[in-house]
Parts: structure tokens; sequence; C-alpha cells
């Protein structure tokens, strides 16, 4: 990148925005069209280096304008300069829930064969209330083996590893804020909802709402 006495330049920083885009278009990629070009390590390895730009220098999480290409720092000022996707790119491409306009939900996820369990819970779609979870060995979640896709807490569908997945689904009018589509209780036991990292860790849910990385 040159040297320029200016922290917004198009000369070679990481824009969060479009590398989000980027991302967005690689899960299309790899979702709507046939090759053997771009592939799921592909964009698990791309969301992986995103994810860690994700964060100010003590650690915590925040988003800038542009950020370096070759070093772990921030460039332009203004902290929470909200030009993320990160969240949509971990559910539509890595846990895999395929937004669509018709009446079906489809799942299918680009995260890695090796990780051995991912949640994804209490979201909203189609006014339905959907849980997608990964369990290799059924020991995490106690809920069984393999993917599994629950609607208000029912399971639609499984399969014995990850796969694409498609069900139909019968929309419904959205819960109010603050209700739940298929109500309080979580469909998978409570404290367990967690995302296995890549670097071999585990994102946590907290009471508070906030996560934490554990090990």
């Amino acid at each position: 990148m040159r040297p320029f006495n200016h922290p917004c330049l198009w000369n070679g920083p990481a824009w969060p925005y479009s590398t989000s885009v980027t991302l967005a278009a690689l899960a299309n990629l790899l979702n709507d069209y046939h090759q053997n070009v771009v592939t799921k390590d592909d964009y698990v390895a791309l969301l992986k280096s995103f994810a860690a730009t994700q964060h100010d220098p003590d650690g915590h999480p925040m988003v800038r304008e542009d950020h370096d290409p070759d070093q772990n720092k921030w460039l332009a000022q203004g902290a929470n300069y909200n030009h993320s996707r990160y969240a949509d790119l971990v559910i539509t491409g890595l846990v895999g829930l395929r937004p669509r306009g018709d009446d079906f939900l489809e799942v299918n996820p680009l995260a890695p064969a090796s990780w051995d369990y991912f949640c994804l819970d209490g979201v909203i779609y189609h006014g339905r209330e959907v849980t997608i979870f990964f369990d290799r060995t059924g020991k995490r979640y106690r809920k069984g083996v393999g993917l599994h896709l629950l609607i208000d807490g029912t399971e639609a569908a499984s399969a014995p590893m990850l796969r694409k997945l498609v069900v139909p689904i019968e929309s419904r009018k959205p819960p109010s804020v603050g209700e739940s589509g298929g109500g309080s209780e979580s469909s998978v036991p409570p404290g367990d909802l967690a995302l296995k990292s890549p670097t071999g860790g585990t994102l946590q849910r907290l009471p508070n709402g906030k996560e934490e990385q554990g090990r």
C-alpha cells in the first residue's frame, strides 16, 4: 500500500463493506452456480481473516472505515463505523440460512466439515422461529447427531452430515418486538448455544447477551 497522509484511500486498504460484499458474492457463487474454482474452504479462510479485524487494539468488538491490508490495525478514525455485514455473513453463509421469497426454508452450511458443532437459535424467518444446529457426536446439544433444522421448536429436517436441506415453511405474521415465534424457551439446552471458533475455542452466549471465547 502506497503511504499517503490521508486515512480514507482506495490504494490498498481493506474496507469492511467491500469485504462483506465480496464474501456474500462468494456464498452466492457456492450456492447458486456449478464451478470448481472457489471452494467452501476459500470462503471460510476469507471469513476467518475478516473476523480477525472486527475489534479494536484492546480486543473489544469494533469496526472502523478501513483496515490496513498487511497489519492488524485500523486506518480511519471513528469507532463503530457500521459498514460490516459480519453477522449476516455468519448467518447466511457460514451457517447457511439462505433467504428466499417463497414458502421454503433452505439451509446449506459452508461451515468446515471438520467442526464438531455449531448452533444458530431463535431466528425469526417468515414469521417462524428457526433453529439450525450441527452436532457431530450428539453430546453437545443432546438433540441428536448431525445437522438439524427446527421450526418453532419442532424438527423439520435432519442429515447425518453437513449438506443442503430444503423444507416447506408456512409463513406467518412476524411476532411483535419482545415476543418469540415459538415460545420463550430455547430449542437447545440453555448454556450450550455455542459456535465453534476457527481457533478451536468456542463463542459462548452469556446471560447479558454478549459472547466470550472459551476453550
